[in-house]
C-alpha cells in the first residue's frame, strides 16, 4: 500500500496508548505503530498508575524516541481508570485524528493507511472501525479467530442504527484498537465517560458517537486483540460482575438519551427500557427478592426513576399483580 504521509496536523494521527501494568506487552504494541505504512503519526503513552517497576519500563520506552513519543500520567500518578486515561491522551493530542491502541494489542501494518483513506473518502463519517483478530497463548496452545461482523455490512451508517446494533450484539461493537476518530467529533460528545473505569468505557463512547454522527463500518481485519487473564474483560467475567456492569451502563444510557434529538431518543429507548427491566429483575432475583411481591418492590422504584419508562408504560404495567418477568436468555458477553 502506498505511503500516505502528510505534512500538516489535519492528517496527523495521534495514537493514544493507555497502559496499566502492561509493560510486558507495550513494546510490541509500540513497535506495531512504527511498522505502519502510514507514517504521519505521533504516540501518546498515558500511564494509569502502574506500579513503580512497570512505570520505569514505560519511561524507558518513551525515552527511545522523544520526538514522536510523549508520556503522560495523572496527577500524583494516581489510577483513574480507562476512560479518564484515554481522555488525557486525547487532550494532549496534536493531530486531528485519534487512534487508540491498547497496550496489549498489536496493529497490522496497513491499519492506519486503511482507515485514513476511508475517512478521506467519507468526510461525513466521524469515525471508522474495523474488525480485530482475537489471539491467545495459554497452556502451550495458540488460538486465533476473527471478530464476527454479525449483521453489519461495510459502509456508512446514519444515527442511531449502529447504536442499536452494538447494544443488541456485544460481539460486533468496535474494540478501541480498531477505530479511527475525528478528534473534534469525540470532544463534541464529551469523550469517554469517567463513570466507567474498566469495562463499558468503549461502548459508552461509541454510543455517544453513533447516536450523533454517521460512522463507517469496515469488515477488514486491522489489529490483533490479545486475550489473557489480566485483561479487564477477562477479570470481569472471572469475577461474575457482568450483571453489575450492565446495570450501570443502562442507568447511564437511560439518562443520556434524554439529551438526544427526539427521533434518535425514540429509536433507542424501547430497547434500553427492555434491557433495564430485564437486568433489574435479574438483580432482584439474585439478591433474594424471589416472591412475586418482593421483586416488584425491588424493581419498581428503579424503573420509575427514568422518564423513558413513563413514556413506555408497558414496562411499569409489568409491576402489576399477576404479571411476571418474561424469561429471557442473558445476552452474550464480549470476548476478553
Amino acid at each position: 500500500m502506498n505511503n500516505l504521509r502528510g505534512e500538516s496536523t489535519s492528517d496527523l494521527v495521534s495514537v493514544v496508548i493507555p497502559t496499566l501494568n502492561m509493560s510486558r506487552f507495550l513494546g510490541e504494541a509500540v513497535q506495531s505503530v512504527y511498522e505502519q505504512s502510514y507514517t504521519h503519526w505521533e504516540i501518546i503513552l498515558v500511564d494509569d498508575g502502574s506500579v513503580r517497576g512497570e512505570y520505569l519500563e514505560v519511561q524507558a520506552i518513551a525515552r527511545q524516541d522523544p520526538q514522536r513519543l510523549r508520556l503522560y500520567c495523572h496527577d500524583g500518578h494516581r489510577q483513574r481508570g480507562a476512560s479518564e486515561t484515554r481522555n488525557l491522551g486525547v487532550m494532549q493530542a496534536r493531530g486531528s485524528l485519534i487512534a487508540f491502541l491498547d497496550a496489549d494489542d498489536i496493529w497490522l501494518p496497513d491499519k492506519l493507511a486503511v482507515q485514513v483513506e476511508v475517512l478521506a473518502r467519507f468526510p461525513r463519517a466521524a469515525m471508522t472501525f474495523n474488525r480485530v483478530r482475537y489471539f491467545a497463548h495459554m497452556g502451550g496452545k495458540s488460538e486465533e479467530r476473527d471478530q464476527p461482523f454479525g449483521e453489519l455490512r461495510t459502509g456508512v451508517y446514519e444515527p442511531p442504527v449502529l447504536t442499536l446494533m452494538f447494544l443488541r450484539d456485544a460481539a460486533i461493537y468496535p474494540c478501541p484498537s480498531a477505530t479511527l476518530i475525528h478528534k473534534d467529533a469525540l470532544l463534541s460528545v464529551g469523550g469517554f465517560d469517567r463513570r466507567f473505569h474498566k469495562v463499558r468505557t468503549d461502548l459508552a463512547a461509541w454510543t455517544k458517537l453513533t447516536a450523533s454522527f454517521p460512522v463507517y463500518a469496515d469488515d477488514r481485519v486491522v489489529a490483533r486483540y490479545r486475550q489473557h487473564p489480566a485483561s479487564s474483560v477477562a477479570q470481569m467475567n472471572a469475577a461474575g460482575d457482568y450483571l453489575h456492569y450492565e446495570l450501570a451502563f443502562y442507568r447511564w444510557l437511560l439518562r443520556y438519551i434524554e439529551s438526544l434529538a427526539p427521533a434518535v431518543r425514540t429509536a433507542i429507548e424501547p430497547f434500553a427500557c427492555e434491557r433495564m427491566y430485564y437486568y433489574s429483575v435479574q438483580h432482584a432475583l439474585r439478591a433474594g427478592w424471589r416472591s412475586r411481591l418482593a421483586w416488584r418492590v425491588a424493581v419498581a422504584p428503579r424503573l420509575a426513576a427514568y422518564r423513558a419508562f413513563w413514556r413506555h408504560g408497558r414496562w411499569l404495567k409489568a409491576m402489576l399483580p399477576g404479571r411476571a418477568p418474561k424469561p429471557e436468555i442473558m445476552p452474550g458477553e464480549r470476548a476478553g
